[in-house]
C-alpha cells in the first residue's frame, strides 16, 4: 500500500456509512476497499463487511461495474456465497454495499494449518462447487475464482467473496462481441489480473498452435508488462512474464529473475513454483528444482497437471523411482 492509499485507509476510518461505522480495513482491490463495520445507531449489534469505491476511481465504467456487483450478490442466496444485507450511496454520492462479514482464512491457508486430508479438502472443495452451480443457475459467471477469494470458516464452511468482474449471461450479453483479448480489459482497464488473463491467452495459444508464435507471444508480453504496469506487485504478471521471457525471448537469466519474484510476491501460486522448478531442472540445478516442483504440488494437491509436471521433474533430475510413482498418480 503507498502513502496516499494510507492515507485514504486511514481517514475513512471512524466515518459513518448508513447505519455502520468504519472500523478497519480488512480487504482491498482493483477498484475497492473492504471495511470491517459495526453497526452504530444502538438499535443492536452487528458486524458486517462494507466495500466502498476508492477515492479517484469513481468512472461511469467503474461505478457501472460496482453496481452489476451489487445487484449479483443480492440476487444470490447460497450459504456458501458471502450474503447480502444492504446497499446504499454515501454522502459523496458514492455507491457501496454492506456484506455477511466472513470470519475465516484464505483457503490454502485453512487447508495447510489444519492439515486437511484429501478427503476434507474435497468436502470443503465440493461445498464451493455447488456455489459456484447456485451462480451458473442464475447464469452468473464468477470470472475470479482463485483460493484468495475463499474465505473458510473455522467450522469448515467455504464462502466465496468478490463478485467485482462477474458476468451476467443474458441475450444481449451472449450476442455482443467476446472478444477474449479485449472484454476483461474494457469492463476495468485498471484490473491487472485482466491482463495477466489475455498473457494467458496469447501465451497457451501459442503453445496449443491456435496462433502463431511470433503474433502470439509479443501480445502475451505486451499485456504481461501492462498487468505490472497497474501493479507492480502481482505475483501472477511476474510468472507469465517470465513463462513468455524463457519460451520466446530464451532469456533465461531474466526469466529466472522473474520467476523468483512471483513466488516472492506470491507464494501460494503453484504455477509459478512449477515454472521454477522446471527452469532449475533446465539449467542442471536438479535438487532446487525437484523442491520447487514439491512445493508446487503440496499448494495445489488436486492438480493433475502438477502432479504430471512433479513426474517429469523427478525423472529428468534422475529420481526415476520417485518419477514413476508420481507418474501412476494420475492414472487412477
Amino acid at each position: 500500500m503507498n502513502s496516499d492509499e494510507e492515507n485514504q485507509e486511514n481517514s475513512m476510518i471512524g466515518r459513518r456509512v448508513g447505519v455502520y461505522e468504519l472500523q478497519r480495513e480488512i480487504g482491498r482491490g482493483g477498484m475497492g476497499a473492504v471495511y470491517l463495520g459495526k453497526r452504530a445507531d444502538g438499535e443492536f449489534r452487528q458486524t458486517v463487511a462494507i466495500k466502498l469505491i476508492k477515492r479517484g476511481m469513481d468512472t461511469d465504467s467503474i461505478l457501472k461495474r460496482f453496481r452489476r456487483e451489487r445487484q449479483i450478490i443480492a440476487s444470490l442466496d447460497h450459504p456458501n456465497i458471502a450474503y447480502f444485507l444492504s446497499g446504499g450511496s454515501t454522502d459523496e454520492g458514492l455507491p457501496y454495499f454492506v456484506m455477511e462479514y466472513i470470519d475465516g482464512k484464505p483457503l490454502y491457508n485453512f487447508c495447510s494449518e489444519n492439515r486437511l486430508t484429501i478427503n476434507e479438502r474435497l468436502q470443503i472443495f465440493r461445498q464451493i462447487c455447488e456455489a459456484v452451480e447456485v451462480a451458473h443457475q442464475s447464469k452468473i459467471i464468477h470470472r475470479d475464482l482463485k483460493p484468495s477469494n475463499i474465505l473458510v470458516k473455522a467450522d469448515g464452511t467455504p464462502k466465496l467473496l468478490d463478485f467485482g468482474i462477474a458476468k451476467v449471461l443474458d441475450a444481449d450479453s451472449m450476442a455482443a462481441d467476446f472478444d477474449s483479448t479485449a472484454t476483461a480489459v474494457r469492463l476495468d482497464p485498471e484490473y491487472a489480473l485482466a491482463y495477466v488473463g489475455i498473457a494467458d491467452f496469447h501465451a497457451w495459444s501459442a503453445i496449443f498452435g491456435a496462433i502463431p508464435c511470433r503474433k502470439a507471444y509479443p501480445q502475451a508480453k505486451h499485456a504481461a508488462e501492462c498487468a505490472l504496469e497497474v501493479d507492480d506487485s502481482l505475483g501472477e504478471a511476474f510468472a507469465i512474464l517470465a513463462f513468455i521471457t524463457l519460451l520466446y525471448d530464451w532469456n533465461w537469466t531474466e526469466a529466472e529473475k522473474n520467476y523468483r519474484r512471483a513466488v516472492e510476491l506470491s507464494p501460494n501460486y503453484s504455477l509459478a513454483h512449477e515454472w521454477l522448478g522446471s527452469l532449475l531442472v533446465g539449467t542442471q540445478r536438479f535438487e532446487e528444482g525437484v523442491e520447487e516442483i514439491y512445493l508446487a504440488e503440496k499448494l495445489d494437491p488436486l492438480s493433475l497437471r502438477t502432479k504430471t509436471l512433479t513426474a517429469w521433474t523427478t525423472y529428468q533430475a534422475g529420481k526415476y523411482e520417485e518419477s514413476l510413482k508420481k507418474s501412476v498418480v494420475p492414472l487412477v
